[in-house]
C-alpha cells in the first residue's frame, strides 16, 4: 500500500489499482469506465482488448469540514484512477470529452488537473468540425498541475507501468460532452503501447505531435506545484475563481502555453 496523504492532501492510500480512505474519512462510490466504453474512441482496426475496468472516477471527494467551501465557490474535486497497460493498440486512456458552455456566456468551462501518483500525458485539442485548430500534449509527473483552457476537449493517457492517480477541480455543474470524440474515433493523436504517436486520419488535417513538459507551462494563476491541489484550494479558494467564471480570465488562459 502507498500512502498518498502528502501528495493529495487527503487521508487516502493506493492499494494496488484502487484507492481507499483511511479511518475517519469516506470516499464517494466510484463510477467506472469499462472496456466496452472504448468501442468508439480507439484507433481504427484496433481490437477491443484490455482490462474489464480501465479507470475509476470518484466525484465530489471532500472532507466534511470543507463541503461548504466547495459549494460556496461552485466547484467540485474529483479523483480518477487509471490503470497501466493497454487497450487494443494504445496505452490506457480516458475516453475523452469536451466541456459545456457556462450559462449566459459564450465561454466553455476550463478544468485543472494534478498528478497525485504516476505520470500522465494530457492531450487537449480545439476542433472545428473535423479540422484541428490547435492541439497540446502535456507531459506531467507527480505534483504537476495542468490546466485545460476553455474550448478544448481532452484525453488523459497513462504511459507508465504504474497506476495513475490524478485529481481535478472543475465547476460543480458543468457537463461532459463525449460526442465529438466518439464521432471521430478519439482524439487527433493516438499514443500506441510502443510510445509512438500516430495521427487519427478521421480528422481533416495533420499535426505533428509536440510534447510540452507541464513544468514549462506559465503558472498564470499561481497554482504552483509545491502544494497539493486540494490543500491549495482550501487555503486560497478565490485563486480558483477562473474555473467557475472563465469569462473573466480569457487573456490569462492564452498565456499558459504560448
Amino acid at each position: 500500500m502507498i500512502d498518498l496523504d502528502k501528495q493529495s492532501g487527503l487521508p487516502i492510500i493506493l492499494d494496488g489499482e484502487i484507492i481507499k480512505p483511511k479511518e475517519g474519512f469516506e470516499l464517494p462510490a466510484p463510477a467506472f469506465r469499462k472496456l466496452e466504453d472504448f468501442s468508439k474512441v480507439l484507433k481504427e482496426g484496433s481490437e477491443l482488448t484490455g482490462p474489464e475496468i480501465a479507470y475509476s472516477m470518484f466525484r465530489g471527494v471532500v472532507k466534511d469540514n470543507d463541503k461548504d467551501l466547495f459549494a460556496k465557490n461552485n466547484l467540485r474535486y474529483d479523483i480518477t484512477v487509471v490503470l497501466s497497460g493497454a487497450i487494443g493498440d494504445e496505452f490506457i486512456k480516458t475516453v475523452g470529452h469536451y466541456h459545456s458552455i457556462k450559462g449566459g456566456t459564450e465561454v466553455y468551462y476550463p478544468e485543472i488537473y494534478e498528478v497525485i501518483y504516476g505520470c500522465a500525458n494530457y492531450l487537449f485539442q480545439k476542433v472545428e468540425g473535423g479540422k484541428v485548430l490547435d492541439v497540446k500534449i502535456i507531459e506531467a509527473k507527480e505534483g504537476d498541475k495542468v490546466i485545460i483552457p476553455p474550448g478544448y476537449g481532452h484525453v488523459t493517457i497513462n504511459p507508465d507501468a504504474e497506476t495513475l492517480v490524478m485529481a481535478n477541480i472543475t465547476e460543480s455543474n458543468f457537463k461532459s460532452v463525449y460526442e465529438g470524440f466518439e464521432k471521430l474515433n478519439g482524439a487527433c493523436f493516438y499514443e500506441l503501447g510502443t510510445g509512438e504517436w500516430v495521427n487519427n486520419e478521421n480528422y481533416e488535417n495533420v499535426f505533428e505531435p509536440i510534447l510540452i513538459k507541464a513544468e514549462n507551462a506559465e503558472d498564470v494563476f499561481g497554482v504552483g506545484n509545491d502544494i497539493p491541489l486540494y490543500t491549495d484550494f482550501i487555503n486560497d479558494p478565490e485563486k480558483y475563481d477562473f474555473l467557475a467564471n472563465p469569462e473573466k480570465y480569457l487573456e490569462k488562459f492564452e498565456g499558459i502555453y504560448s
